[in-house]
């Protein structure tokens, strides 16, 4: 590690510690020295749980022998959660079971993505990674067809915002609006990259592999564009108020496993594809910065920053104060999605449905109970538009 740890409490040390599931003896040992160091139990608790990482925490500490040495009520807290995780992510795989059912009928190919995927293979399905909801990438063309088989079956949409976007739900946002059932919700993904590139999420798909045994019609990522996909996941929320250290983890803990995967003469140039050499550059610097992990030896991989950045500083703040990290300023939601959209046909439906949205979609975006509360708001929601709109002219100077 770097002399960046050196400014941290034991508690936050313990909290980075604790992101691998693997341990060198070296490291146990260091682990062991780490705690004795802690005094602030419930200080460390409340950050695990707030950083959704109080799972692996526990388990961990369990696993390398040190969860004796921690007070009763803080072990039954993380104990206790633990077990709450993985009967969550029980039930939320049996839905998962049930969406590839109606896939594999309908010859829908599903990739899992993100927590879905890595709870599977890389946390060995054992409670660890924390999920909350179901994340799965489907063909571009198949995307509302298999939208609308769900709906057949159970599953509610959230609110759409025009139904002049129903065509155009592929190319919005980063998923079409998520879908809920049993009070999970499912998102389903069409793209994965930006920059119009639809290269690389062809290649995501294609590159798939069925999961081994008896689940129908699942398939795992590949790992290096899952590792890219991630890395512009997280360089996503980087930018909003939603970022939490399990983030981190599923990038180092992929590092220590896949690594000859990941890090070869293919990767530089995917991430300068998919716009990401950047993103890449910051996540690799801080791994090496908080971790020490190494990686000199990739080749066609910039030289990675371990100096004080306003990337590290970020990183510490986040790290101590996860739920009021407001990450930097925010892509605009009416101008991104038009530069993704193609054709002006399409451009202008779309912003038809978002300058005149839905009585239902004004109801769920600003927490009305009526329609006529949803209507009051629409000029508000006009001067909104025509601000940013003044502003990005302005911008673009």
């Amino acid at each position: 590690m770097s002399d960046h740890i050196d400014n941290l409490t034991p508690e936050e040390r313990l909290l980075l510690s604790l992101c691998r599931v693997e341990f060198t003896e070296k490291q146990k040992d260091e682990l062991s020295r780490i705690i004795r160091g802690v005094t602030d139990w419930d200080h460390f608790v409340r950050a695990a749980n707030e950083h959704c990482m109080i799972s692996q925490c526990w388990y961990t500490l369990d696993a390398t022998g040190n969860s004796a040495g921690i007070p009763s009520e803080a072990a039954a807290l993380m104990r206790n959660a633990y077990f709450r995780n993985l009967a969550q992510n029980t039930f939320i795989y049996r839905l998962l079971v049930e969406i590839a059912s109606l896939a594999k009928r309908e010859s829908v190919r599903i990739v899992l993505l993100k927590g879905s995927a890595l709870e599977k293979t890389l946390y060995g399905n054992r409670g660890l990674r924390h999920l909350s909801d179901i994340d799965i990438l489907v063909e571009f063309d198949k995307a509302l067809y298999f939208r609308e088989v769900l709906l057949k079956n159970g599953f509610a949409s959230v609110p759409e915002m025009s139904p002049l976007h129903r065509k155009l739900l592929p190319y919005l946002k980063r998923h079409l609006p998520a879908l809920s059932k049993d009070g999970i919700y499912t998102e389903l993904h069409a793209r994965l990259f930006d920059n119009g590139n639809e290269a690389l999420t062809t290649e995501f798909l294609k590159s798939s592999a069925a999961l081994p045994g008896e689940d129908p019609g699942l398939f795992l990522p590949p790992v290096q564009l899952h590792f890219l996909y991630l890395v512009r996941h997280l360089g996503r929320h980087f930018s909003t108020a939603d970022l939490k250290l399990k983030f981190f983890a599923d990038l180092l803990n992929l590092t220590y496993q896949y690594r000859s995967a990941i890090f070869n003469h293919d990767l530089a140039g995917k991430a300068r594809e998919a716009g990401l050499e950047q993103e890449l550059q910051d996540i690799l610097s801080l791994l090496t910065m908080f971790w020490g992990v190494s990686f000199e030896d990739i080749q066609g991989v910039a030289r990675v920053n371990t100096g004080r950045s306003a990337v590290s500083d970020r990183f510490i703040s986040f790290l101590r104060n996860p739920e009021t990290y407001t990450g930097q300023e925010r892509s605009d939601p009416l101008f991104s999605p038009l530069k993704e959209i193609p054709g002006l046909f399409r451009k202008t439906l779309f912003l038809a449905g978002y300058i005149f949205p839905s009585i239902g979609y004004m109801k769920s975006r600003y927490h009305c109970r009526t329609a006529a509360g949803a209507l009051v708001r629409y000029p508000a929601r006009w001067g909104g538009i025509f601000s940013r709109a003044i502003r990005a002219v302005v911008k673009g100077r």
